[in-house]
């Protein structure tokens, strides 16, 4: 259950904020990422389809394809450099 008089409850963000967060936020039972993956699965599951739900899960996930893509390169520079004499 929400509490939405809680101070941590923050409201009025867009989807494209929501997704920024939730593309980097990670607990002590794992991402957020993953959490949203697992409810739309299985909302899917159960016949439900949350439009909703499925473009913010397809945000979250350019987000972190995109964070990736950014550092793969970073990755290969450095690796690259430790192999030279």
């Amino acid at each position: 259950m929400i509490n939405r008089n809680s101070g941590r409850y923050v409201r009025g963000l867009s989807l494209e904020q929501i997704a920024d967060a939730l593309a980097v936020a990670c607990g002590p039972w794992g991402s957020m990422a993953d959490y949203l993956h697992s409810t739309v699965s299985h909302l899917e599951g159960m016949g439900i389809h949350d439009r909703q739900l499925w473009r913010l899960q397809e945000l979250v996930a350019e987000r972190i394809e995109a964070s990736t893509a950014e550092d793969l390169p970073r990755e290969m520079s450095q690796r690259d450099s430790t192999l030279r004499p």
